[in-house]
């Protein structure tokens, strides 16, 4: 994924969460989807050693931003974020592979909604947000 700074921010793509999560793009549909894998990791876990829900929602969140991004070039922010967990995924599954659409796009805002599965197609939780479109950034 390319690396970019904009002029008048410290605003840079990826941001270190989606290093962090080792965040893969799978599959770009131009102004309609978008599919991205995230590994399950150890450190991820909450105390029942499932991936902790914050995550899956970090998941969702680094996907819905490289989404907005390849399809605007431009600097979006998340307004909100509605994350319903389905049943858990843990490191058995590997991985987490995050699937997000377009819903709408007005002059200032996104709507987009997404599904995260487990390697098997099983549905871990689906995710709707809500996000404002920057303009000079």
């Amino acid at each position: 994924m390319e690396k970019m700074r904009f002029k008048k921010s410290n605003f840079e793509i990826p941001p270190e969460i989606f290093k962090e999560m080792q965040g893969k793009k799978i599959e770009y549909c131009e102004n309609k989807s978008m599919k991205i894998s995230f590994p399950i990791m150890e450190k991820y876990n909450n105390p029942a050693r499932k991936m902790f829900g914050g995550m899956i929602a970090a998941a969702f969140d680094n996907t819905f931003g490289t989404f907005s991004y390849e399809m605007l070039k431009k600097a979006c922010t998340t307004l909100e974020l509605n994350t319903s967990f389905i049943r858990p995924t843990d490191t058995n599954d590997k991985e987490l592979i995050v699937e997000v659409f377009l819903i709408s796009n007005t002059k200032t805002q996104l709507i987009l909604e997404g599904k995260a599965h487990n390697p098997d197609g099983k549905l871990i939780a689906v995710c709707k947000t809500r996000m404002m479109i920057l303009d000079g950034f």
